[in-house]
């Protein structure tokens, strides 16, 4: 059982015509039947160039429902052995939870 406090996954990540928009996949349902948005990142300054960042952050953030449910899985079912990476893991779904 999962004690989400957010927006169900999977999200996507849209470019409009100034900012990437995270929204809920195919959720028509918010205003003017535009979708609900999730988040979003704005573009940088006028002639600074990002480098592809803002789409970069907009792609990972629309990736986290699907990463926080592997992570999930990973840590429930992998062998319980003292493994490096299992406290990090346990510490990033504890942020993600807001623990």
């Amino acid at each position: 059982m999962s004690n989400r406090k957010w927006t169900p996954g999977p999200w996507v990540a849209v470019r409009n015509s100034s900012y990437w928009e995270i929204s809920p996949d195919g959720d028509r349902g918010g205003y003017n039947g535009l979708p609900h948005r999730v988040g979003s990142v704005c573009e940088s300054c006028p002639g600074d160039p990002d480098g592809g960042l803002q789409e970069g952050n907009a792609r990972l953030i629309a990736a986290a429902p699907e990463l926080y449910e592997l992570l999930q899985d990973a840590l429930a079912t992998c062998c319980h052995e003292d493994w490096h990476w299992l406290d990090a893991a346990r510490a990033a779904l504890k942020k993600a939870r807001g623990e």
